[in-house]
This record gives C-alpha cells, structure tokens and sequence, in this order.
C-alpha cells in the first residue's frame, strides 16, 4: 500500500457492521490523514448524518442485518441535504449500480484509496 504524509482534512463515515472490517477501513483511512467516524448500521449512519460536519464522503458495506446498504442508499437519495454525498460501496456479494463507485471484498486498499482520493483529494 502507498504511503502519504499529507495530511487531509476530508470526513468520511464508514458504515460496516463487520467489526473487523470497520475497524480495517477506519485505520486505513485514519493512516492517509482521513477523518473517519465508523458506524455498525443503518441506524447508526443516519445519526451521524444528522449531525455537523457532513461527512465529504461515504465507504458503505452492502450486505448488513436489519436495514442493508440497499435500504440505506434510498433514503439518502430521498433527502436532497444528503443526495450528494458521494458514497463507495464495499460488498462481497452483490453490487449497487447507482453508487459513485462499487467494490468487491477482500478489498484491495490501494483500489479504496484511489477512489477515496478521486472524490475527496
């Protein structure tokens, strides 16, 4: 994986149940200098989107119990203050089509760096 001393300022909110994958995504981002709030569930993201900073973007895992990405993804289209948040979704099975950018897990960190880099520098 490459390596950055650039610091960013850009929020980004991981929703991913699997705590060993959220733990992975968030020090990963955390290393490249990302601010990074890390959420188990729909719920959970929905929360933190109502509150301030508005993450600059959003790494979503798809397949998650009770409400999953699919579910998530409708309702941030429904409410226009948070339809342009670009979102990257990680799933193992299955794909989004109307996401900014859809990836299979086992991730490949350099592919997720390049496309969180593409959206928030």
């Amino acid at each position: 994986m490459t390596t950055t001393s650039a610091t960013k300022s850009a929020e980004i909110l991981v929703v991913e149940d699997d705590i060993g994958s959220r733990r992975a995504l968030t020090n990963v981002l955390r290393d490249r200098g990302y601010h990074v709030t890390a959420v188990a569930d729909v719920d959970g993201a929905m929360d933190r989107l109502r509150r301030r900073p508005r993450p600059d973007l959003i790494v979503l895992d798809l397949m998650m119990p009770g409400q999953d990405g699919w579910d998530f993804r409708q309702e941030q289209k429904r409410n226009p203050q948070l339809a342009d948040i670009p979102v990257i979704a990680v799933s193992a099975i299955g794909k989004l089509v109307d996401v900014d950018v859809s990836l299979r897990k086992p991730l490949d960190y350099d592919e997720l760096l390049r496309a969180v880099e593409h959206y928030v520098g």
